[in-house]
């Protein structure tokens, strides 16, 4: 028998992973204060050649943010809570809401 998964399930897994695809990019990146790669990762054209290198960067860490709190947000809703909240966490996914953010 199929079990049937109910909407709110099913968008908080897909905000997870559109939040964890992001961060992945994220994390991959060595240098943050490039426009053109900002601009692919904020998803929209917001920076040019004259936007000043920290504006950039700071932008990122500010979505990156966002994001880890989406991601985690939504997790907790789905894939890190089995019968109590939280009760499947992992220290990574802890580690990225909660710690890389600062770093």
């Amino acid at each position: 028998m199929r079990e049937i998964v109910d909407s709110t399930s099913c968008n908080n897994l897909c905000t997870a992973l559109y939040a964890f695809e992001k961060i992945h990019y994220f994390l991959t990146l060595c240098i943050i204060a490039d426009f053109e790669i900002a601009n692919a990762f904020i998803g929209n054209n917001e920076f040019n050649s004259d936007t000043p290198q920290t504006e950039v960067g700071e932008k990122m860490i500010a979505t990156f943010e966002s994001l880890s709190k989406e991601l985690y947000k939504a997790g907790m809703s789905t894939f890190l809570t089995d019968r109590v909240p939280g009760d499947h966490e992992t220290f990574y996914s802890h580690a990225l809401r909660w710690y890389y953010p600062k770093f």
